[in-house]
């Protein structure tokens, strides 16, 4: 797949905002994106919380009478610094451990760093600030 610029979709080095949108990529959403999988509940929780977040972004579309939304990189930046920040610190990337969550430079972009309820409150509404919202 690409994107703006022949942006490639590329498994070593992909990463989104909150999972599930991604800077590049004007409208496009993924569900199970990067770092939204969990290991201690079910992941249909977060596929639901990734819809709302999608229709969020559909609202904000609608709202301002465009056709396209992409997240800004600084607001893609920030989030998954923040969030690699915390993985960092989790059993699987401490200790020396191997483990399928990371990949060959030891960065995880599997797992989400969190509780769940966390991920919910932050994918209920797309931020307008976050995102470039453009067209007709």
């Amino acid at each position: 797949m690409a994107g703006r610029d022949g942006r490639k979709l590329a498994p070593e080095t992909l990463e989104a905002y909150r999972g599930v949108t991604v800077t590049g990529f004007p409208n496009l959403f993924l569900l199970l994106g990067p770092n939204t999988a969990v290991g201690h509940t079910s992941v249909v929780f977060m596929i639901e919380s990734q819809i709302q977040h999608t229709l969020s972004c559909l609202r904000l579309l609608a709202r301002g009478k465009a056709d396209v939304i992409e997240v800004s990189e600084a607001a893609q930046r920030r989030y998954n610094d923040a969030l690699q920040r915390r993985l960092r610190r989790a059993v699987w990337s401490e200790g020396g451990c191997d483990s399928w969550y990371l990949d060959a430079d030891g960065v995880n972009r599997t797992l989400w760093p969190g509780f769940t309820f966390e991920y919910w409150a932050r994918t209920r509404r797309a931020r307008r600030a976050d995102y470039q919202v453009t067209g007709s």
